[in-house]
């Protein structure tokens, strides 16, 4: 049986300090009928799915004009009706700014309705976007994790134990403020005794590998300790974004070694050392066998005195009384919005010589930063070659001083608009034009910002005075939610990157399975001078694949010049898909033994010759060193279409023929050979005998026998590469598309 949450007439509440607190306020919790959820979703829809697990499916919907998360139990899933109700009843009674919010449920159809959280999960961030995780939000994440743990074990009269703590579990805001979810196997205790403390003796063990205590698994007994186990693991995988497999004995000897610095998460910025080991020593402490009930307590206040000295925030400020306030400010300030707008600022006076709230100003502002929204949701293009919309978003951010306030909106609601753009990931033209405005934007920003005691950041972000920009521009001492948005902004430049590049492979890998073997109905030579109609016809259509891969090239070059790219960028990209093209035509080749003949060498050969071709159209400035990655098949064409192998020394081969190929690789070029044009036959027995010499020297000295190509879809450049390679941006006679509330240029 389920225990319910004793209530008695009211629901429980948080202090400041996460301590449960009574309160008589209503809960605003809801049911709703299976057509509600329905209506939400779509019809429960595949569109609207955002997540699927062993519970069931995961739909964001809206519900009374909210954005909103459903999750679907599914009958035959891991939880069953006493997890859903156990869950609905937890979340319903129990109130913390670090618990998910449990809005409402269905219980036709076992459904549970909560906030709808736009980062996810934990886990997904620390996947995909680490670098928006910086080492202070990381810090503030553990200390409200700490705060909700605190606040669960001290629930009166029986402590709650969450029972599967982990990244998975922990969602995120916008503002990366941690919500702890799924209490699905959480479970109350007996009432805490000072001889047995609190424990549950359970018969059935639930929880996650890696998280779940060893403890627990053994003796079957559930404590507050449990969760403390989960949360050591859990803070050292924020810490160090390594998988939790071992993660503590990893941490441990890294720690004892005087080597923990090597082992942190180096994209959330530069640790200070002494707050990375104690977060470690904490997280280890936490997964002892002999923990101290008091770990929690110890994190926190070390975390809050963090807070004091100014290195990261960690609770919300409340909102300013802004009735309190319009009264004697408002009209001051409007009069000073169209033209002086910069000037107010903290510190600022009005007429009256009142001092003008700095809390207020972004208030003011709202209506035009509304208009900066409305303008770069559209395509505003480009002026002399620079995009528009960055240098709008520049100018504006520079004139209201946003860079300098502890607080404001308006770095989400850009990032807001980039990432709703992005949505649709194959409109490569979308993709280009907000590549071209992030990476000059990031440089802009590179200019202009500084970091209030550089600690904390990460080395791509430190100005550096020597970088190309706008060396008229004083450097602002940016805070918080600037740098952030930096981060933001290059965490959207790599990734629009990696679409683009993705996108160009997804299209031409096709056509490589085309490329590698000449159709065998159409076997002719394909010597240059070919008197024959017939042959000259064959061979145009044994050259089509090729073309429409050049073909695609050109578009996309075509795509990313008239967005303005950045030249340094379009070469990284064509010099990855010549790479890409290289590893797909290389590992064809060795793999497969029809495509090793002397004919389908002169077939790819002739097709290389139309990438070259491209190559010198694009010049080197687009095209970079794109031919060079294609050495491998290049070398291998030119092995396979060389006459006279027999006559040819192992160390011909080795070092002017294919001086690039392993041993490996020439052995299975060289035994898989055949000529069926001409009848030729491979290199000679002695050849092929110092080959099984050399590979059985390799295998001895631990060399690599594999003989395939791997393919690197890493990120190939740092921002600081991209910054290098631009040049000088003067922005000041961009102007602002109608906006009344910028300075316009000196005549």
């Amino acid at each position: 049986m389920i225990p319910r949450i004793p209530t008695k007439g009211h629901k429980q509440a948080s202090t400041s300090q996460g301590e449960p607190n009574a309160s008589n306020e209503e809960s605003s919790f809801k049911f709703f009928s299976d057509s509600d959820i329905r209506n939400a979703t779509n019809d429960l829809s595949e569109k609207s799915m955002i997540g699927k697990g062993g519970f069931g499916n995961v739909y964001k919907g809206t519900i009374v004009n909210a954005e909103v998360a459903i999750k679907i139990l599914d009958t035959k899933g891991t939880q069953g009706a006493n997890e859903f109700i156990q869950e609905m009843a937890v979340l319903k009674n129990l109130k913390h700014e670090n618990l998910v919010k449990l809005m409402g449920a269905c219980l036709e159809i076992r459904a549970l309705v909560y906030e709808y959280l736009p980062r996810g999960s934990l886990e997904d961030c620390l996947n995909n976007s680490p670098r928006l995780l910086t080492w202070q939000i990381r810090i503030r994440i553990v200390y409200e994790i700490c705060s909700v743990l605190m606040f669960l074990h001290s629930v009166k009269p029986k402590p709650l134990v969450h029972g599967d703590l982990k990244p998975q579990n922990i969602l995120l805001d916008a503002d990366l403020h941690c919500r702890l979810s799924d209490f699905g196997l959480c479970r109350f205790l007996p009432e805490f005794s000072e001889n047995t403390g609190a424990y549950l003796q359970t018969k059935s063990i639930n929880g996650t590998d890696c998280y779940i205590d060893p403890d627990y698994i053994e003796f079957g007994k559930l404590t507050p300790g449990c969760d403390v186990y989960s949360f050591g693991v859990t803070i050292l995988r924020i810490l160090t974004g390594r998988p939790p497999f071992r993660i503590c004995k990893k941490v441990r000897k890294a720690s004892r070694s005087n080597s923990l610095m090597t082992i942190v998460d180096s994209t959330a910025g530069d640790w200070p050392v002494e707050v990375a080991e104690y977060l470690a020593k904490s997280g280890v402490d936490c997964c002892k066998d002999n923990r101290n009930k008091e770990l929690l307590t110890e994190l926190s206040t070390f975390l809050n005195n963090l807070a004091e000295k100014g290195c990261c925030e960690m609770s919300r400020k409340s909102q300013p009384d802004i009735v309190g306030k319009v009264s004697r400010v408002l009209e001051p300030m409007m009069k000073a919005n169209s033209s002086s707008v910069s000037t107010v600022s903290s510190g600022s006076v009005n007429e009256n010589n009142s001092p003008i709230p700095s809390d207020f100003v972004s208030q003011i502002l709202q209506g035009n930063q509304e208009i900066l929204i409305r303008c770069i949701s559209q395509d505003l293009g480009f002026s002399n070659g620079r995009p528009i919309a960055a240098c709008v978003i520049y100018k504006c951010l520079l004139h209201w001083r946003s860079f300098e306030v502890e607080r404001t909106s308006v770095f989400d609601r850009i990032i807001q608009v980039i990432g709703s753009s992005l949505e649709t990931q194959d409109e490569n033209d979308v993709l280009s034009y907000w590549l071209s405005n992030s990476s000059t934007l990031s440089l802009l920003l590179q200019q202009t910002l500084k970091a209030s005691g550089a600690a904390g950041l990460t080395p791509q972000l430190r100005a550096s005075p020597r970088s190309a920009g706008l060396n008229d521009f004083r450097q602002t001492e940016a805070k918080h939610p600037a740098l952030l948005f930096k981060q933001q902004l290059i965490a959207f430049l790599e990734k629009i990157y990696g679409m683009i590049r993705d996108n160009l492979k997804k299209e031409i890998n096709p056509l490589l399975a085309l490329c590698i073997q000449a159709p065998r109905t159409s076997r002719v030579s394909l010597v240059e001078g070919s008197r024959s109609h017939v042959n000259a016809m064959a061979q145009q259509a044994l050259i089509a694949h090729w073309q429409r891969i050049v073909k695609s090239l050109s578009n996309y070059l075509e795509t990313l010049r008239a967005n303005f790219v950045p030249p340094f960028l379009v070469r990284m990209v064509f010099t990855q898909i010549f790479s890409f093209i290289n590893v797909r035509l290389f590992n064809s080749l060795l793999l497969r033994r029809e495509c090793c003949s002397f004919s389908n060498g002169e077939y790819i050969k002739a097709g290389l010759a139309e990438l070259e071709l491209w190559c010198f159209d694009a010049t080197e400035e687009y095209s970079g060193s794109s031919w060079d990655e294609l050495k491998h098949i290049q070398q291998a064409v030119g092995f396979l279409v060389i006459h006279q192998k027999p006559k040819k020394t192992l160390q011909e081969i080795t070092n002017d023929l294919c001086p690039v190929l392993s041993v490996q690789q020439l052995y299975r070029v060289s035994t898989m050979y055949w000529d069926d044009k001409y009848g030729t036959i491979t290199v000679s027995s002695d050849v092929i005998s110092g080959m099984r010499v050399l590979m059985t020297e390799d295998s001895n000295n631990a060399v690599s026998s594999s003989f395939l190509l791997d393919d690197d879809s890493s990120i190939p450049f740092s921002v600081e590469d991209i910054h290098k390679s631009m040049a000088q941006i003067d922005v000041s006679d961009v102007d602002p598309p109608g906006f009344s509330f910028m300075p316009q240029p000196a005549d």
